[in-house]
């Protein structure tokens, strides 16, 4: 008998021993043949072998017990593999790759001496090595009837099936085949089940999910895209404090769901070509209905507040997928390969399938701590596969995520209270201060005003828990921060909690300020404002101030939602809070000045200022105040006024390209509302005209609709618009701190509230029509230098630099024709709309020429007849006539009328018929022959004057000090002017001559105190330079 080996493929096959085959050699004779012959029969033994083992095999395969190919079932067997985890494929369990048994029989079975054989020849032995969970096995080796079981690969290094395609065998101790089963090609994290019952031989395909050691899901879902699970928030850039960046899942559905085997693949690439993505398989977790779980490396670094559960990724994944800082694309991959979510952000491939459109922006400055949200955060979360989905709301780590709510309806004992400063504001909030009895929590920009810090002292005094929350920010301001130190650190030495809000290390702070004026008392009242605690928004009885709206509110319903969403920037352990100490001191020697002594009175115990039962909607930066103010506008029908100290056109924060409350305020205008904007006018720059610009241009007069933008003019009380106000069709009126543009909405930490409400709003609407209505001297709403004033009382356009239809500017334009622009009619002191505004028969844009004549400024004789003051009028001596229409009476004689009318033959109205013999009137005959002798002589005159030869005038001018001018035409004192052709005009100079004394003017020919004027001019005459004659006069004269 020959033993022989069968080798497959490289591989080794059991011995032919092994299977019972035997095969006796035999020679045809001759046991010494050798060559040819032997050669031949080796042959043949090699191809009939492999031959004999395959049919013995299949013998095998219908010999044993309860399985037929094709017919028969298994009582053992295999019922789900791993081919191809996501991870390793070699490793302890669940890593590497793994093999599930079940026992559908009706009776224990001991798998001692079963192994696991793939097609290639590896065998895998089912052992306590192999055996997940077998050292808590009841009974060693029995698999009861029902249980799973999981044999894996545990670095054994015997478990190698093959992904493109694989033929698995289930062998029992007697290398019998109980169970076979084929697979093609398998994808990363998704393991294989059966198709159908279990049969013998049986075709796995893929499953919806894997239940490794539990009985297998449904038959597999062909997936149409839509999922309960989505992806909802990510930060790609951790921050000190939170390195590890993160990812939040939600489950939107009504059931729990299994995430074993699902799987997240990242797209590693950020530029093109983009490389094969990196995929993370999910473990043993699921999430409930409606949970969300964030996955993150390091789950201690992240608060609990920030998601329903945060999770180890590297636990319950393979391995957590790591964010790229410059973008990536994100699939959420169910088991069976079905793409559930995609998400692109910055610069990953935004060409992979299941996204439309470009990728998710990352704006501002930069995405350190950005947290990028699916939707708003409160509302139903949009699904779209575009960035349109994530491109809602901003979001940064550290930060509340407060959603917006409904109006508060006040309780009928509640009121409010309206404070409109400068006038009085300051004396209401020292009142109300004055009446807190248990606590007071401020939150507050600029903390500056000597009168509110010495009423807070009192109420500490009184025993009032005192919390106060500053910006550190404005610190870097030497004379600011020195004395907010000092009146922080006074109050904080008296007993108040005094917070600041910083800029936290190696992180960007969640807000970039609390820009917030918001106060609340004995958690029942509130005072809420645009103006900072300071003398410019709280001035001092008798002093100016700015534009402010302020208010006070009783309500314990409407303190206690405002004093919830304070408490989050009071806690010390948000990473922006920081206590006051030794860091924030004033300099020393810092005192706190006295009281101004400035009458107060609390609002709260007057009568209220809005109606019983009126509502109240609360709001706050950044997290729902943009929506909510858009909600306003947008539901506005008839008026729409904004005072305001600024509204940016452009949108800096966020996703929009523009700005979001500008395009709310165009769309209402185009419903018919009319609106006013009222813009500060005390910073206005050129985004501030070219906001006035397009309102009044291109909404209003080319567009055609009811929208004007205005600067505010100041008044003796008021210096500027500080204000942040709205009030919509006389009903509803907001008061804040929120500036009008992305960095308040966005960025800041804000308070305001809406209060609806006719009656409270008309108080507001009182001060708004003053404000618009109030013109002074200085302010420029259009911003081409010609005050509106001015602009008005000339009947000129104040709110337009440029003219309708042209590509004019209003203050280019000379509607009288005089010769001067109307910005020269200006700075003249002219009438545009008077060619000779001093009715002197010089036109206005002449009058420089007289006025260089006399020596006099032009803008003087612009406004004057005389300028000069001698006697002579202007026109007279600048060589005009002043038409002057002179009507005598008639002396006569007899004043009796005649009452018949006077026939007019011609019929023609406009003309006085003539007597038909004009000389019978007395006297005219005499008068004719005067007429006829004047005119005789006039013309003997004007024939000498013919023949008489040409003479020069002698001019005889004299000025003030005795020069004779005229004397000799030639004289050096014409030398340089107009009316010297010889030499350079002096005023085509482009720069002035070097006098050689900055700052001081002084003309050539006069300063010589031992030379007079004359002598100067002889000297320069006769060809000496005045630099000459200033030497020699340094020098002690010649």
């Amino acid at each position: 008998m020959l033993n022989m080996k069968l080798e497959v493929g490289g591989l080794e096959r059991k011995s032919v021993e092994q299977k019972s085959a035997s095969i006796e050699l035999l020679t045809s004779g001759a046991r010494g043949m050798r060559g040819a012959s032997a050669v031949l029969m080796t042959a043949l033994l090699v191809v009939t072998l492999p031959a004999i083992a395959v049919q013995e095999e299949m013998s095998e395969m219908e010999r044993m017990n309860g399985f037929s190919t094709g017919t028969s079932i298994c009582s053992v067997c295999i019922n789900e593999i791993m081919v191809n985890p996501s991870g390793s494929e070699q490793g302890e369990y669940p890593d590497g790759e793994w093999v599930e048994i079940v026992n559908v029989g009706g009776s224990p079975v001991s798998l001692e001496g079963w192994y696991l054989e793939d097609q290639g020849g590896w065998i895998h032995y089912i052992n306590e090595s192999t055996w997940v969970g077998f050292s808590v096995l009841q009974e060693s080796w029995i698999i009861n009837s029902g249980d799973h079981i999981v044999v894996a690969e545990n670095n054994v290094g015997t478990l190698r099936l093959n992904n493109g395609g694989e033929v698995l065998f289930l062998k029992d101790s007697g290398g019998t085949t109980v169970h076979r089963v084929t697979t093609e090609n398998s994808d990363s994290g998704v393991s294989k089940v059966n198709d159908g019952e279990h049969t013998g031989d049986d075709l796995f395909v893929d499953s919806e999910i894997s239940t490794p050691g539990e009985d297998n899901a449904a038959d597999p879902i062909d997936y149409s895209g839509g999922s309960d699970l989505l992806f909802t928030r990510i930060m790609p850039v951790g921050v000190s404090g939170h390195e590890a960046d993160w990812i939040e899942i939600q489950n939107v559905g009504d059931s729990a769901i299994d995430m074993s085997g699902w799987s997240i693949s990242r797209n590693r690439s950020f530029t093109p070509p983009w490389t094969s993505p990196w995929v993370s398989t999910f473990r043993d977790i699921s999430i409930s209905s409606g949970e969300r779980i964030i996955l993150t490396s390091e789950p201690s670094s992240l608060p609990d507040w920030l998601s329903d559960r945060i999770v180890d990724g590297e636990v319950a994944m393979d391995t957590m997928p790591r964010l790229i800082d410059s973008g990536t694309a994100l699939q959420l991959i169910s088991p069976n390969g079905t793409i559930i979510d995609t998400l692109v952000y910055d610069g990953g491939n935004a060409e992979i399938s299941e996204w439309n459109g470009p990728s998710v922006s990352v704006r501002g400055e930069g995405s350190a701590g950005l947290v990028l949200m699916r939707g708003d955060g409160c509302t139903d979360l949009p699904d779209t596969d575009s960035a349109a989905d994530w491109e809602v709301r901003t979001f940064r780590v550290g930060a509340s995520l407060f959603c917006a709510e409904g109006p508060i309806t006040a309780e009928t004992t509640d009121g409010a209270w309206a404070s409109i400063g400068p006038e009085g504001a300051l004396g209401d909030l020292i009142g109300w201060i004055d009446g807190a009895e248990t606590s007071l929590h401020i939150h507050i920009y600029e903390f500056l005003s000597p009168d509110v810090t010495h009423a807070i002292l009192r109420a500490i005094q009184r025993g009032v828990d005192v919390t106060i929350l500053l910006e550190e920010g404005i610190l870097d301001s030497n004379s600011v921060g020195e004395s907010q130190k000092g009146h922080a650190n006074v109050l904080h030495d008296a007993g108040a909690d005094v917070l600041w809000m910083v800029d936290p290390n190696g992180m960007s702070s969640p807000y970039t300020y609390i820009h917030s004026k918001i106060a609340i008392r004995d958690n029942s009242g509130a005072w809420i404002s645009s103006g900072n605690m300071k003398d410019s928004s709280l001035p001092p009885a008798g002093d100016s101030g700015n534009r402010e709206w302020s208010l006070f509110i009783e309500s314990p319903a409407i303190a206690a939602k405002l004093a919830e969403w304070m408490s989050w920037d009071e806690n010390t352990d948000q990473r922006y809070t920081k206590p006051h100490g030794s860091w924030a001191l004033p300099p020393d020697g810092w005192i706190l000045p006295s009281p101004t002594g400035t009458t107060s009175g609390d609002p709260s115990l007057t009568d209220s200022d809005a109606s019983p039962g009126f509502r109240a909607l609360p709001i706050v930066c950044p997290d729902n105040c943009l929506a909510e103010i858009i909600g306003a506008i947008n539901e506005s029908e008839e008026t729409l006024y904004i005072s305001a100290q600024y509204l940016d056109v452009d949108w800096y924060w966020g996703f929009s390209d523009t700005n979001p409350l500008l395009d709310s305020i165009k769309s209402a205008a185009e419903r018919g509302v009319s609106v006013r904007l009222l813009l500060n006018a005390f910073y206005a720059d050129e985004e501030t005209w070219d906001l006035v610009e397009l309102v009044n241009a291109e909404w209003n007069e080319s567009g055609g609709l009811d929208a004007t933008a205005r600067l505010m003019s100041t008044s003796d009380s008021i210096t500027k618009l500080h204000n942040k106000g709205m009030i919509v069709d006389g009903e509803t009126v907001l008061v804040g701190s929120i500036n009008w543009g992305s960095s308040a909405m966005l960025r800041n930490r804000e308070h305001g509230i809406m209060i609806m409400d006719s009656d409270f709003a008309s108080i507001y609407a009182s001060s708004f029509e003053n404000d618009w209505n109030r013109v002074d001297e200085r302010t420029d709403t259009d911003g081409d230098t010609l005050p509106d004033l001015w602009e008005s009382i000339n009947g000129l356009n104040r709110h337009r630099a440029s003219v309708a239809g042209t590509a004019l500017s209003e203050q280019s334009l000379d509607p009288d024709e005089d010769g001067l622009d109307n910005r020269k009619e200006f700075l003249l002191g002219g009438d545009p709309m008077d060619e000779d505004t001093d009715g002197d028969c010089i036109k206005d844009g002449d009058e420089w020429e007289f006025a260089a004549s006399v020596l006099r400024p032009e803008s003087a004789a612009i406004i004057s007849e005389d300028v000069d003051q001698d006697g002579i009028p202007d026109g007279e001596e600048f060589g005009c006539t002043v038409e002057v229409i002179i009507q005598d009476d008639e002396d006569d004689e007899d004043d009796t009328v005649d009452s018949t009318p006077v026939e007019d033959d011609d019929g023609d109205d406009g003309f006085v018929n003539l007597r038909e013999d004009p000389l019978s009137a007395p006297g005219a005959k005499m008068l004719l022959g005067l007429t006829i002798i004047a005119a005789i002589f006039l013309a003997l005159a004007g024939a000498s004057m013919l023949r008489k030869p040409k003479t020069k005038a002698k001019t005889m001018l004299i000025d003030d000090e005795g020069y004779r001018f005229g004397d000799d035409p030639e004289g050096a004192i014409l030398s340089g002017t107009r009316f010297d052709e010889s030499v350079e005009d002096a005023r085509e100079r482009t720069t002035g001559r070097n006098d050689g004394k900055h700052g001081e003017i002084v003309l050539d020919g006069f300063g010589f105190e031992n030379m007079g004027r004359d002598e100067v001019q002889w000297r320069l005459d006769a060809g000496a330079t005045i630099e000459e004659l200033r030497n020699e006069a340094e020098e002690g004269g010649p």
